[in-house]
C-alpha cells in the first residue's frame, strides 16, 4: 500500500489511479527544458481490459499529441528514449455509478513514484512502442465493493457470463511535480462474456512496412524493421486482447520460390531488432550484401480472447492480409523473358511493378486482379495522386485492395454489377484498352468510364496489324493509339498483334494471353513516352450536323450501310503532302457518326458529321 492511504478520500482516489511508470533512463529535468511541456493531451488512443485469473489486464495506447511530444523530445535530445507518465483507471458494475469523484482531480492525491501492490508498469518509447501493459488486482480497482470483488476472484470468468464491468481511462501526469495534466476520459470498454468485438473484420488490415535493413553490431547482423503505427481496428483488437495481436515478419531470399515466417513480434512494437545470422549464413562477413525481401502480416490467436469461446491446445490464428513488400538487393521478378529483363528493370526504378508481382514468374498470363494493381502502379505515375481503395466494396467474388483502387479511380468496372473475376486472364486487346483508360483517366478533361463512349481519336494511324481482323472493334481506336506511340508492337515477324483468342484450340493455348511482363512493360512505356500532349488527340464527339439525306446517300452508295450494323472501323490515305483518316461508327438505332481528320503538311484539322442511315 501507498503511505497515507488510511483515509477513505485517498483510497477511493487510488481505487481508480494505475501507473504507467518504467524509468528507461534517467534524464534531468533540465534535458528537456527547451520543449515546453504540454498544457493538455488528448485521451487515450486505446484502451482496454481483460481477464487474468486473478487481475485485470489493462492496456493503453498513447494519443497523436503524446507522440508529437516524444518526437520533439528526441529532435533536442538524441538520448531521449520515453515518456514515464501516469494514468487513472476508472470502473463501474453493471449499470451502477463511476467511482470517479472530484478528488481525483486534486494535486494533493496526485500518484507518488512509489511501487506497490496494483500498480502497473509500462512506457512508452519513442520510435518503438507507444501502447503498454499492466495489471490491477480486483481488490485495488474495487476497494469499496470487497465482496464483489471476493466474488469475481471466486467465480472466474463464469462472474463475467452474466455480469459486465465498464472501463474507462484518462492520464494524469505531472512535469513540475505541482501542476497535473489530466486528459479526457478514454472510449468505454465492456468486459463482458456476452459483449464481442467482429475479430475477423477488424484483423482485415494490411501493415505498412516502412524499414527493413541489416545491420551490423559488432560482428552479428540484426534485422532493423518498422512499421507505420497500427489502423485503428488493430490497435482497438490488440488492447481488448491483452496486447495479444503479433506482427509477423516473412522474408524470401534469393533464390527462394516461397517467404518464410521467420520471426514475430507484438503490435505494440512500432519497431523490432533481431539476430539474423541463421539466415544469412551464406553472406559471412557481407551481410550487407544479401539479398532479401520482407513483408508482415497482423496475427491473432483467439485463445487470447475469452469471448469467443474457443477451447483448443493448438493455436487457433486469424491473419491479416500482407503487407507492401521490401526487397533488398533482389530482382523484382523470380523469372522473365530475355528480351524483358531491360525494360522490366526500368519499370521497377519507376515504381511500376505491384507488391503483388513483386518475385513472380512474368512470363506467365496475367489475371484481371493483378492487372488492376498494374493500372493503378501507371495511374499513380501519371497523375502523382495515391489511389485509393473504394469505401464500398461493389463486388462478391474480391476484396482485393487494388481491384478497390482501380475501381474507385475509375479505370476499371467487374464483369457485371457485382463481380469482377479477379482470376480470369487477359488478351492482350484488352490489356491494351485498359491501360489506355488509365491515360484517358489522367490527362483527358471530363473523360470517365461511363462516359467513354462520348470520346473518340484524332491520331495518325499506323499501318495495320496482319492480323487487323481479329481485333475486335471497340478495341481498335485503342490499340491503333498503342501502336501510333509504339507503345506495343506484334508478336511475331509478320506484324501479328495477337489481339485475342478465337478458335477453341487458341483458347485452350492461352494463345494472345497478356502476360505479366507485356503489362508491365507497356505501362513503362505510357510513364515513358506520353503525357498531357498527346491527350489532345482523344476529343469529345462534338458534333456537327449534316444533312441526314446527303449524307446517308453518299454512305449507301459507297456501300458502307448494309443490313448487318457495323461497331465501327478505320481507314485511312495517305501521300507525299496529305493524310486522311477516317473513322465510321453506325449505332443499332440508326445513328452514324463520321469522323474525317486530316494532315496536310504538318497541320491537322478534323470534322465531325452525325446523322440517321436507313437501311
Amino acid at each position: 500500500m501507498l503511505k497515507n492511504s488510511k483515509t477513505n478520500l485517498t483510497r477511493k482516489f487510488l481505487s481508480g489511479l494505475l501507473v504507467l511508470l518504467i524509468l528507461l533512463s534517467i534524464i534531468p529535468i533540465t534535458a528537456y527544458a527547451g520543449v515546453e511541456p504540454p498544457a493538455s493531451f488528448g485521451a487515450p488512443k486505446h484502451f482496454g481490459a481483460s481477464f487474468n485469473y486473478s487481475s485485470f489486464k489493462f492496456y493503453i495506447a498513447a494519443p497523436d499529441d503524446m507522440r508529437e511530444y516524444m518526437e520533439k523530445r528526441a529532435a533536442e535530445n538524441p538520448d531521449y528514449s520515453g515518456l514515464y507518465i501516469y494514468y487513472q483507471v476508472d470502473c463501474k458494475i453493471n449499470d451502477g455509478n463511476w467511482q470517479y469523484t472530484s478528488d481525483w482531480d486534486s494535486p494533493e492525491t496526485a500518484p507518488k513514484a512509489q511501487h506497490h501492490n496494483g500498480e502497473l508498469n509500462g512506457s512508452f518509447s519513442h520510435g518503438k512502442y507507444y501502447a503498454s501493459p499492466g495489471y490491477g488486482y480486483f481488490s485495488h480497482i474495487l476497494p469499496d465493493n470487497e465482496a464483489e470483488a471476493k466474488k469475481i476472484e471466486d467465480m472466474g470468468w463464469d462472474y463475467f457470463k452474466n455480469n459486465k464491468i465498464t472501463f474507462r481511462a484518462r492520464f494524469a501526469h505531472s512535469f513540475d511535480g505541482k501542476t497535473y495534466v489530466l486528459s479526457p476520459w478514454s472510449k468505454e470498454f465492456v468486459l463482458s462474456a456476452n459483449v464481442k468485438l467482429d475479430t475477423e473484420k477488424m484483423i482485415n488490415h494490411a501493415p505498412v512496412l516502412k524499414e527493413a535493413v541489416v545491420e551490423m553490431r559488432g560482428t552479428t547482423p540484426y534485422m532493423a524493421i518498422r512499421v507505420e503505427k497500427p489502423p485503428v481496428d488493430i490497435g482497438e483488437l490488440n488492447v481488448a486482447t491483452g496486447g495479444s495481436v503479433a506482427t509477423e515478419i516473412w522474408l524470401r531470399k534469393i533464390g527462394d520460390k516461397e517467404y518464410k515466417n521467420i520471426h514475430y513480434w507484438w503490435v505494440s512494437d512500432e519497431y523490432v531488432l533481431f539476430d539474423v545470422r541463421t539466415y544469412f549464413d551464406d553472406y559471412n562477413d557481407n551481410y550487407e550484401e544479401a539479398a532479401f525481401e520482407i513483408k508482415t502480416r497482423y496475427r491473432l490467436d483467439l485463445r487470447e480472447y475469452r469471448q469467443e469461446n474457443v477451447n483448443s491446445t493448438t493455436s487457433v490464428d486469424i491473419y491479416s492480409p500482407f503487407s507492401n513488400v521490401i526487397s533488398h538487393n533482389m530482382p523484382a521478378w523470380s523469372d522473365a523473358s530475355s528480351w524483358a529483363a531491360g525494360e522490366l528493370k526500368k519499370a521497377d526504378d519507376m515504381g511500376l511493378i505491384p507488391d503483388m508481382l513483386k518475385g513472380a514468374d512474368m512470363r506467365k498470363p496475367i489475371t484481371r486482379k493483378e492487372f488492376a494493381a498494374v493500372s493503378v502502379k501507371l495511374y499513380e505515375k501519371l497523375s502523382g495522386n495515391t489511389a485509393v481503395a473504394a469505401a464500398v466494396n461493389p463486388f462478391k467474388d474480391t476484396s482485393d485492395i487494388e481491384v478497390l483502387k482501380a475501381y474507385n479511380v475509375g479505370v476499371t468496372d467487374g464483369i457485371s454489377s457485382d463481380k469482377f473475376d479477379p482470376d480470369k486472364i487477359l488478351n492482350r486487346e484488352q490489356a491494351a484498352t485498359m491501360l489506355t483508360r488509365v491515360f484517358k483517366k489522367t490527362f483527358v478533361k471530363d473523360w470517365s468510364l461511363k462516359e467513354d463512349s462520348k470520346f473518340t481519336f484524332n491520331y495518325t494511324m499506323p499501318p495495320k496489324f496482319a492480323d487487323d481482323a481479329k481485333i475486335s472493334d471497340w478495341a481498335k481506336p485503342s490499340v491503333y493509339f498503342m501502336a501510333a506511340h509504339e507503345i506495343i508492337k506484334g508478336i511475331d515477324n509478320n506484324n501479328n498483334f495477337g489481339p485475342r483468342a478465337i478458335t477453341s484450340a487458341e483458347q485452350a493455348n492461352n494463345y494472345a494471353s497478356a502476360t505479366r511482363e507485356q503489362s508491365i512493360i507497356i505501362s513503362m512505356r505510357m510513364a515513358e513516352n506520353l503525357d498531357e500532349t498527346d491527350a489532345k488527340e482523344i476529343i469529345p464527339l462534338t458534333s456537327v450536323k449534316a444533312e441526314e439525306t446527303k449524307k446517308t446517300e453518299i454512305l449507301s452508295d459507297s456501300g458502307l450501310v448494309s443490313d448487318e450494323w457495323l461497331a465501327g472501323f478505320w481507314d485511312s490515305n495517305t501521300n507525299a503532302d496529305l493524310s486522311l483518316d477516317f473513322m465510321y461508327e453506325f449505332k443499332a438505332d440508326g445513328a452514324y457518326y463520321v469522323i474525317l481528320s486530316s494532315l496536310w503538311k504538318g497541320a491537322r484539322t478534323a470534322t465531325y458529321y452525325e446523322g440517321k442511315y436507313k437501311n
